[in-house]
């Protein structure tokens, strides 16, 4: 990451956290955010790299943008926000770990089939997971 604060750090990780995905393609490690505002994805850029995608949906949709990174710059971006995500912690460690076994390993397909439910199952049900397993402390 280039320059920026641990604030911004952290609003990056809560964006990724609510708008972001791990994917796997051809092999190769990919995350990406999509966002109907550009500027949040042009600061993940400034710090990050990667491309920003415009994507004109059919019909009265909203325009979209994508930012999406792949490989060892994927793997950088994981590590600088692993440590404020909540969502997607589990499915970013599992994108790290990949980036460590090499192409022959067998491991590398169960990690991938886990990164697919991951993504499959969605967050509703992933929350609520989390919900039932954490601590519950009474707050207001």
């Amino acid at each position: 990451m280039q320059g920026g604060t641990k604030e911004e750090l952290i609003y990056i990780a809560g964006f990724f956290d609510g708008d972001g995905c791990v994917s796997v393609s051809q092999r190769s490690l990919i995350v990406n955010i999509g966002n109907t505002v550009k500027e949040p994805l042009v600061l993940v850029h400034r710090f990050f790299g990667g491309n920003i995608t415009e994507y004109q949906p059919k019909g009265n949709r909203q325009l979209t943008y994508t930012w999406t990174v792949y490989g060892n710059n994927a793997e950088d971006f994981l590590k600088y926000v692993l440590p404020y995500l909540i969502i997607k912690k589990r499915v970013a460690i599992l994108g790290l770990e990949l980036q460590t076994i090499p192409f022959s390993n067998s491991k590398r397909d169960s990690i991938i089939d886990e990164i697919h439910e991951l993504n499959r199952r969605g967050k509703k049900e992933y929350l609520f997971k989390l919900m039932e397993e954490s601590p519950k402390k009474k707050v207001v």
